[in-house]
């Protein structure tokens, strides 16, 4: 489960800490986020206006406390890259687009080898059995999945895997946390 909570900042500018968490697998989009926001801080501010804190003393002082602005507490199930100190970065749509189509698996290898993620279809090629991200692998796969033509059975014994993955690794090809890409 997806969750950010938040600090409301004019009441904890004033030490006074008032959370309010959002879960983001009910939202599908930054819009959704932002009115999220914007509803859990009008909600925070009706509570101390109608003094629902009492173990805070604190008076609602005509506008005394804001409750515009918000800073990050905590996160759960949220790549780091996308939490700020302030607010979800806008990628964090996409990138929870891209693991709902592809798997948070492919979608983390991609990422820890610099791939973009609007295009990630373009350059995945599959998955291997083994999670050996060496270029025997590599080889073995492209293969396996005809990808290096027609080899007759009669030859197989005598090609060495490891150089064809080598070369697969020059043409821009590789194998990371069990995924194969390409360039």
């Amino acid at each position: 489960m997806a969750n950010i909570t938040f600090y409301e900042l004019s009441t904890y500018n004033n030490g006074l800490l008032l959370p309010f968490t959002i879960d983001l697998d009910e939202l599908s989009s930054e819009e959704e986020f932002n009115d999220a926001v914007q509803d859990c801080l009008q909600a925070l501010k009706e509570k101390v206006i109608a003094g629902e804190f009492p173990h805070a003393d604190i008076e609602y002082q005509g506008g005394y406390y804001t409750f515009e602005e918000y800073r990050v507490a905590d996160s759960e199930d949220v790549p780091d890259k996308y939490v700020g100190e302030y607010s979800l970065d806008s990628e964090y749509w996409e990138y929870r687009e891209a693991v709902e189509e592809h798997g948070a698996e492919v979608v983390d290898a991609a990422l820890s080898i610099g791939y973009e993620l609007g295009s990630l279809e373009d350059y995945y090629e599959g998955h291997v059995e083994e999670k050996n991200d060496d270029a025997e692998t590599l080889g073995e796969w492209a293969y396996q999945n005809d990808h290096l033509g027609e080899i007759p059975d009669h030859l197989e014994g005598y090609i060495d895997w490891d150089s064809v993955g080598r070369d697969l690794n020059c043409s821009g090809w590789c194998v990371v946390k069990g995924h194969v890409f390409s360039v």
